[in-house]
């Protein structure tokens, strides 16, 4: 699945300054063409335009047609970005830089509507104080929430412990309690409205915490296809 990861500039000045500081393999890959692995050399701020500089490892030649870029910042998640060369020789490569940046995931499990009610409580890093947020939706080995996020929280930051309240149709039968000793944070995305934000984490569970979230999804799907039907 593909999406816009950012289009908010600082934000991908603050990543390619990562893939630049860090030296990460980026793949550069166009159609037709064998693939390579460059690294980020530079970032070059002019006047009218921002360009960004790749260090080839293969001497090929790409005439100044698209081309896709891609790194993994975690294991499961690929960003991608589009740039033509505007200046090209054996070892190095130019474009601009990128006023988009997308995400694919590859999810080994859907996800589906949380219930309304449903909450998670988490802690944040090296901090004491519990954060509420809504969940809107959830999966086997991921979820997706709504509330107060501090500006510090990025991905690959791990949080937890984070317990679920996960709510089903009557109020008479008690909501489904689960427990996630730790989370990744995969995706942040900044509504710009009294501090909230959509968070997206990854996790992986055993024993009784995976049975009850299993439960609630079998549950909440089955739901969902009598709403559908």
């Amino acid at each position: 699945m593909k999406k816009v990861w950012s289009n908010d500039p600082g934000i991908i000045e603050e990543k390619l300054n990562t893939l630049l500081q860090h030296r990460i393999p980026v793949t550069l890959a166009k159609k037709g063409h064998e693939s390579q692995t460059v690294f980020l050399r530079e970032i070059n701020q002019k006047k009218t335009v921002s360009l960004i500089q790749f260090t080839k490892s293969k001497d090929l030649c790409y005439k100044q047609e698209p081309c896709f870029f891609l790194y993994r910042p975690l294991e499961y998640i690929t960003h991608i970005f589009e740039g033509a060369p505007l200046d090209e020789d054996e070892k190095r490569l130019t474009i601009l830089k990128p006023s988009v940046i997308f995400e694919l995931s590859k999810r080994k499990f859907p996800r589906i509507p949380a219930r309304t009610g449903s909450l998670g409580v988490y802690l944040l890093p090296y901090s004491t104080r519990l954060y509420k947020a809504s969940l809107k939706n959830v999966s086997r080995e991921g979820l997706l929430m709504v509330g107060t996020c501090p500006s510090f929280i990025k991905e690959g930051i791990t949080i937890g412990p984070l317990d679920l309240t996960l709510e089903r149709e009557s109020s008479v039968i008690d909501p489904l309690r689960v427990h996630i000793p730790e989370a990744v944070v995969v995706r942040v995305n900044r509504t710009g409205e009294n501090g909230l934000a959509e968070m997206a984490v990854h996790f992986q569970l055993e024993g009784e915490n995976l049975y009850s979230i299993d439960q609630y999804i079998e549950w909440q799907t089955r739901k969902v296809e009598v709403s559908a039907a």
